[in-house]
């Protein structure tokens, strides 16, 4: 990878970690500690189904990480922190299908799905900015 590529998917990885990292985890870090079941369910269908918002609506995690894929799949995909990327954010992700449950969930166990993505997409950040 040269360094206009390595610049560019570094630009990427950036602002995944802010659109995707920050956001997703966004609506629990407003929870209060005791919140109830219903409220950690909100904040799970914000985090998912409202990731990110703005004047056009609101987008999805899941359409946030299909666009960093069309952009970037191509300079991360033999990045080894890339497999542990792609995990975190599947294991997220799939939190989507209790949100048609009306029973309780575990609030640490999403937290800690959550941000394991960003945790994630920061190692590939650092892997992409030491390789070429």
């Amino acid at each position: 990878m040269g360094p206009a590529e390595r610049e560019h998917l570094l630009d990427l990885l950036s602002d995944l970690k802010h659109d995707l990292g920050k956001y997703i985890r966004l609506p629990f870090m407003m929870l209060p500690p005791g919140a109830d079941w219903h409220e950690t369910r909100t904040a799970l269908h914000h985090a998912l189904l409202q990731t990110r918002s703005g004047p056009a609506g609101h987008v999805p995690a899941r359409e946030i990480w299909a666009g960093f894929l069309r952009d970037a799949e191509a300079q991360v995909g033999n990045l080894a922190a890339f497999g542990e990327l792609e995990a975190a954010v599947g294991k997220a992700l799939s939190w989507e299908r209790e949100l048609d449950g009306d029973g309780p969930l575990s609030r640490d166990a999403i937290e800690k799905d959550l941000g394991a993505v960003q945790d994630a997409i920061q190692k590939l950040r650092l892997e992409a900015a030491r390789h070429g």
